[in-house]
């Protein structure tokens, strides 16, 4: 049974907290954190004959699961042919016609190759061949503990024909993806009599006279305590989730930047293990940053998960804030590429960057762009006066030769649905193409865009053409500040 409770602790200030533990430990085994890494640990010592462990949950029970719950559930593995994926997906040939078929083995070398590629070849050996050598055992691991999987559909899968083909390697995840691998972890964990303690912080690791940890102290709805283990396993994610640790690994700009995840990922297993001698290993100036919508909360939305990500990109064209282009959208597959690109992203003016699709491309893109607003901005000259006569008085002939004079021998109008469009007279020309008029006039002109084109935002053109007065044009652009923008 999953015993899910506050608890008494031997009340201590962490100032005074000893490093001696009794020499009999409350726990076999001390798990801190509750992700996907956390519980499969917590549920495996159990297995492996732990009498009694115990996890330990800095969120809150509605917040539980670490980043786990926010991901896609992706399970990356090793396999020599696809019908090794059947012991994982027995059902899938009812989801997908053809599964089997369209999956292309994804054997030790390619996965290895793929790892050295993306990492310049910079990867630890050691734990690069324990990742990948035991991918495919420890997934039918899971699977024995009630870890269901589905076919990657939404994630990685591209039709071609009759056949649905997949990414290589990215083909099978947990059902329903993060928020179900987290729900069957908790309840794997109950079925193996695990004990969870919510809202309870790991605050410092005990040693003995020798150096051994025994112990780990806590901090919990009740205050600080002591627990004793003869185990203590480090579970609890990285630091993303600290704006100074970002700031002191990564550099600026990383303390302003937004986290897809959970906000309980601060570091604390980290910071605790070098607390006790361990060596700090691996790169500390990167990290895996995806692209997301700019419109995203400072954490994870519960609901959304990682439906912000935005990983369609090698279908277009990214642009920054000054219209440039600074990444090569078709480096790679984007399950190779997404990881880097957010942090590219954040180092842009703004910290922001443009995704242009044209609409031919629409239907390739990921189903978690409809969970987003999509930017819609359009340009148009603009000029206000005190009334619609005084506006057309100054503007029309200055637009007239814009039009009529520099657009004409540009050769626009051979761009345009009408050849002719240039020569319209100019009320027809003016329509749907113009901001004119008095501020109440410009308001509804803009607010009638709005509605007809959805726009999100618009950009007006004040100096225009060669020939409108300089004063003219900044008392124009002073109603518009004055009288227009603070009534729309």
């Amino acid at each position: 049974m999953l015993q899910e409770r506050t608890f008494p602790i031997r009340g201590v200030s962490p100032a005074a907290a000893s490093c001696m533990l009794p020499s009999v430990a409350d726990w076999d085994v001390i798990v801190v954190g509750a992700g996907n890494a956390a519980l499969a640990a917590a549920v495996s010592a159990r297995e492996q004959g732990a009498r009694n462990v115990l996890v330990l949950e800095k969120a809150p029970r509605a917040l539980r699961g670490g980043n786990t719950h926010y991901s896609g559930g992706l399970l990356r593995i090793a396999f020599d042919r696809a019908e090794e994926l059947r012991v994982l997906v027995p059902h899938a040939e009812k989801d997908v016609p053809g599964f089997f078929a369209g999956v292309e083995p994804y054997p030790y070398r390619l996965f290895m190759a793929d790892l050295l590629r993306v990492t310049d070849g910079r990867t630890d050996p050691e734990l690069a061949e324990l990742l990948i050598g035991r991918s495919y055992d420890t997934t039918c691991w899971m699977a024995k503990q009630g870890i269901e999987m589905e076919p990657a559909l939404s994630l990685s899968a591209v039709k071609v024909g009759d056949t649905i083909k997949w990414s290589p390697g990215a083909v099978i995840r947990a059902r329903h993806e993060g928020v179900g691998l987290s729900a069957m972890w908790f309840k794997a964990a109950e079925r193996r009599g695990v004990e969870i303690r919510y809202d309870t912080a790991a605050v410092r690791l005990f040693q003995n006279k020798r150096g051994r940890v025994t112990g780990v102290l806590v901090r919990g709805p009740e205050g600080f305590g002591e627990l004793s283990a003869k185990a203590i396993i480090l579970g609890c994610g990285g630091f993303e989730a600290n704006p100074e640790w970002r700031a002191r690994y990564l550099g600026r700009p990383w303390d302003g930047a937004k986290v897809r995840g959970t906000r309980y990922n601060t570091g604390d297993g980290l910071r605790m293990a070098m607390e006790v001698g361990a060596l700090p290993h691996g790169q500390w100036t990167g990290c895996h940053s995806t692209p997301i919508d700019a419109n995203a909360p400072p954490h994870g939305d519960r609901t959304l998960t990682d439906k912000t990500n935005r990983l369609s990109y090698p279908y277009g064209v990214l642009v920054n804030a000054r219209g440039a282009r600074f990444f090569d959208e078709g480096e790679d597959f984007q399950f190779y590429t997404y990881a880097k690109l957010g942090g590219v992203i954040l180092n842009e003016p703004g910290g922001i960057g443009w995704q242009i699709f044209d609409s031919k491309v629409l239907h390739l893109l990921e189903g978690r762009y409809k969970t987003g607003t999509p930017e819609t901005p359009i340009i148009r000259e603009t000029f206000v006066a005190n009334s619609k006569k005084e506006a057309l008085e100054k503007a029309r002939p200055c637009l007239e030769h814009l039009y009529r004079g520099v657009y004409l021998k540009w050769k626009q109008n051979e761009a345009m649905n009408d050849p002719n469009e240039l020569a319209w007279a100019f009320d027809k020309l003016a329509k749907g193409r113009f901001i004119l008029g008095s501020p109440s006039e410009c308001i509804e002109q803009i607010h009638e865009y709005k509605e007809r084109l959805g726009i999100s935002y618009m950009l007006p053109r004040f100096d225009w053409t060669p020939g409108l007065p300089q004063d003219e044009i900044l008392a124009s652009m002073r109603l518009f500040g004055e009288k227009v923008i603070q009534k729309l």
